[in-house]
């Protein structure tokens, strides 16, 4: 028995062998080793298999009819290879010049055929004047030939024959010497099959076929169900893992251990009447694990001296966020923010307390997973921190007026600036804070009632605030409107600011402010101070949040106008870098094989932009060729699989380009819902051109897949 990489289908109408291979395109050929038994042939007679003779000697192989006695080796393809005895580590057949089983007349020494141990080298001269790397098998027929390297590096080709009532084999470089002194030597044919008597004939090949469709991606710690179907001989086709680092096997049950290639080897045993099957692999990209990360602010818009926390919730798309672990960074700006945060197993982390200047400020959410099988990613938000409100407090002293301006919860620190003081509505003097209290040494007069009043101007932390006493203050109020309402605390169109002022029955010493138009876009206050001719003072501010401008969107993982065999997962992608993205939506739409993907993002404040793109379904493919204006570029040679969809198809074979595949009809394997594959052999000729056309049929209609060889 042997072990083949491919089974060969002939065109008679175009006379060109094309061959096809029915396993998946990743399917690898592993390095041709042929095992079985060494049959004796004479004539077109098995006589028998070389089998262990015990000589004073040595183990001379003589001739046996029965299997069980006979010896079993292996041997690799290619010219002087050692020929192993199985079952007998380290033992090998060769030949030895230096006891022929009887004498003989001519020049020509005769070979004994025997077992050794201690292997020599392919191509070495006798060692002790045996050697054992003298041999080559011909894949196609099976048949052994030998030659014997001396010390002199003179090559000489060997012949078998039977002698002693075709009890012993040997070898010999003159068979005419040898049947001149012994004319029952008859001259025989060594050969690698299963049975030892009988009419010669050759073993029928096994070829073996992956039926199972590997994951893609596969992850560390799933499993796969692997499948594939053998030769005629019935015996089962078993699974092992050529690369243990990557993957293991447990029967037809694969998982995957780590990142990297998984190779999983097929392999079928021989059988009377069948030769092995060659061991076909199936190579799966393990890849790591993806991560995402939500961030969520407590609160999104703060004020001076107010805190907020954020909250990242990890996902993977594979397994448990427990497996992965892991820690979470955040970061203000870009500057961390406390130690990392450690996972829990519901994928949860919460920030230390958060705080910034006012502005818009950028909240960052670093995963860093602990498991070396998964990814990290980073999310983010933004946060809003305007100026806080403050209240002024007044107070007259006989030689001094002090103010003490403080911050409205939950607005915290200590304000700086300037406040201004007047007595009847006259300015009569202004002082700094220190430490949130303004002083100014003045007398007010007691010839009679006065109003006194303090005006906080604010700074770039706190808003304006004002106090009077002894006379009524005055009132003034804001009005927000918009074409829009607000949404989330934003408008997304320009925003009047108007004002309503109540004197208390006082003079207004200028008039009431007039309306203000807030165009500018982000996070503004309008602030305004009435006086009245008494002394009174009152002052308002106004806090708007301004987004007219949609936020970005696009669509990944699919590109527009690209062709696919298996549907691409979009995913929808926005940014806005104002009120942020409340929602990212994606809808696919399908007509026929054109499939229109609609990515769908809103910003809090409302505004919405979405970005439309298509792509289309093949209904045939390549598996591992590149596509290049309608033309599949395939290696000669090469064994690739052929995927369609729809109803079941039949495999026509190539013919040149322009012409139409015709005759043959291979069915296609399942390899999912309405999914059918074939691995096809790129063996066709390419002296004349190098341009073919394949084909396939689905219920009589001919389907033509164009390819051009190259290599």
């Amino acid at each position: 028995m042997y072990r083949r990489v491919t089974s060969v289908a002939t065109s008679a109408a175009v006379g060109l062998a094309a061959a096809v291979a029915l396993m998946p395109a990743s399917a690898q050929a592993a390095p041709e080793t042929f095992t079985g038994r060494v049959q004796v042939i004479v004539g077109d007679t098995i006589i028998g298999c070389a089998s262990t003779q015990i000589q004073a000697y040595g183990d001379l192989p003589g001739i046996s009819q029965s299997t069980d006695g006979a010896l079993r080796v292996s041997v690799s393809a290619g010219t002087q290879q050692q020929m192993a005895i199985e079952g007998r580590d380290g033992s090998v057949l060769g030949v030895d010049d230096s006891a022929a089983a009887y004498p003989m007349t001519g020049t020509d020494p005769q070979y004994t055929f025997l077992s050794m141990q201690e292997p020599l080298a392919a191509g070495s001269p006798s060692v002790a004047r045996r050697q054992s790397a003298i041999w080559s098998v011909d894949p196609a027929t099976m048949d052994l030939s030998a030659t014997y390297v001396r010390d002199d590096l003179t090559v000489l080709d060997m012949t078998a024959h039977t002698f002693g009532h075709e009890y012993f084999i040997s070898l010999t470089p003159n068979f005419a010497a040898v049947a001149n002194g012994f004319p029952m030597a008859r001259q025989a044919t060594l050969r690698l099959g299963e049975t030892c008597s009988g009419l010669v004939q050759v073993d029928e090949a096994q070829a073996i076929t992956f039926t199972s469709a590997a994951p893609s991606p596969a992850y560390p710690g799933q499993t796969y169900t692997v499948a594939a179907t053998g030769g005629a001989s019935e015996n089962a086709v078993s699974f092992s893992s050529a690369t243990s680092d990557v993957c293991s096997v447990d029967g037809t049950t694969v998982t995957f251990d780590a990142v990297g290639t998984c190779t999983i080897d097929a392999n079928q045993a021989a059988a009377t009447g069948y030769s092995a099957a060659p061991t076909v692999s199936q190579d799966i990209a393990v890849s790591a694990i993806a991560s995402s990360v939500a961030l969520d602010l407590a609160d999104a818009a703060v004020v001076t001296g107010q805190t907020t926390t954020a909250q990242a919730t990890v996902d993977v798309i594979a397994g448990t966020v427990a497996a992965a672990g892991g820690s979470v960074q955040f970061a203000v700006d870009g500057a961390d923010v406390g130690a990392p945060v450690a996972v829990d197993s519901d994928g949860l982390a919460s920030s230390p307390e958060l705080g910034a200047g006012v502005g818009s400020h950028q909240v960052t959410a670093t995963y860093v997973p602990a498991s070396a099988h998964h990814l990290g990613s980073t999310s983010s938000a933004s946060l809003t921190v305007t100026a806080a409100n403050t209240t002024t407090k007044l107070s007259v002293k006989p030689t001094e007026l002090s103010a003490t301006v403080a911050p409205v919860a939950p607005g915290a620190g200590t304000p700086t600036g300037d406040v201004t003081f007047r007595v009847d509505g006259t300015k009569v003097g202004t002082a700094a804070l220190a430490d949130g209290i303004a002083k100014l040494d003045f007398t007010v007069p007691t010839d009679t009632a006065h109003g006194v009043s303090a005006e906080y101007t604010g700074s770039t932390d706190f808003n304006a605030s004002s106090a009077s006493t002894s006379r009524s203050n005055p009132t003034i109020t804001s009005h927000v409107s918009s074409a829009q309402k607000s949404r989330g605390g934003w408008y997304r169109t320009p925003v009047t600011v108007s004002f309503t002022c109540d004197t208390k029955g006082a003079e207004l010493a200028t008039a009431c402010p007039k309306p203000v138009t807030v165009s500018r876009q982000g996070a503004s206050r309008v602030s305004r101070t009435i006086h009245t001719a008494d002394g009174g003072v009152a002052t308002v501010t106004a806090s708007v949040k301004l987004d007219r401008s949609a936020p970005s969107v696009g669509v990944k993982g699919v590109k527009p106008g690209h062709s696919y065999f298996d549907a691409p997962t979009p995913k929808c992608s926005a940014k806005d870098s104002l009120s942020g993205v409340k929602t990212c939506k994606v809808t696919t739409q399908r007509r026929g094989s054109k499939v229109v993907v609609t990515a769908k993002a809103t910003d809090v404040a409302g505004n919405v932009r979405s970005k439309r793109i298509s792509y289309r379904l093949a209904a045939y493919t390549i598996q591992g060729a590149k596509r290049k204006n309608g033309v599949f570029q395939v290696r000669h040679g090469e064994t690739y699989t052929i995927r369609v969809r729809g109803s079941k198809a039949k495999y026509v074979y190539a013919t040149p380009a322009p012409g139409k595949p015709h005759r043959g009809s291979v069915p296609f394997k399942k390899a999912g819902k309405n999914t059918w594959a074939l691995g096809v052999t790129m063996s066709m000729t390419t002296s004349a051109t190098r341009s073919w056309n394949l084909g396939y049929t689905q219920h009589g209609k001919l389907h033509v897949i164009k390819v051009k060889v190259i290599g």
